[in-house]
């Protein structure tokens, strides 16, 4: 069932690739290269980047987000310099948009990081707070020093 589940992970990443790049590169003028009428230009590249970044999360669970969340902005920040070598606009307010596509897709996997993190930082400094307030012999003093 997981290779099932990857499967379908890597075909909806690649059709969805497919797309934007079509789209990204697309003359201008071309019906699918023109979604502004539907929607600003920035929802879409934040809804595209958006959904990058969750198909990219579920296929590669161990990459760091952080990695990921850069490899997106370098894709994304090449795709506009070739799209202002092509005759199209390149645009740093589209870029902008991809950042805050990809760090809303991954705002849920880094908050949930730092908490474990912080969860296991106190719980060790408890566990070592409790550990110095016992004695030599084990028993508790009620005292950091052990006395």
């Amino acid at each position: 069932m997981q290779t099932l589940i990857r499967a379908l992970f890597c075909l909806a990443l690649l059709c969805h690739t497919g797309l934007l790049l079509y789209i990204s590169f697309a003359p201008p003028g071309t019906e699918l290269a023109s979604f502004e009428e539907l929607r600003p230009d920035a929802v879409n590249h934040m809804a595209a980047n958006y959904i990058l970044a969750l198909l990219l999360l579920g296929l590669l669970p161990r990459c760091p987000p952080l990695l990921l969340a850069v490899l997106l902005l370098i894709a994304g920040a090449g795709v506009e310099l070739l799209q202002g070598r092509l005759g199209r606009s390149a645009s740093a307010g589209d870029l902008l948009a991809n950042a805050a596509g990809i760090g809303l897709a991954l705002l849920p996997v880094l908050v949930n990081s730092l908490s474990q993190g912080l969860s296991q930082g106190l719980s060790q400094g408890l566990s070592q707070g409790r550990a110095g307030l016992r004695g030599q012999d084990g028993e508790k003093t009620g005292r950091p020093d052990g006395t």
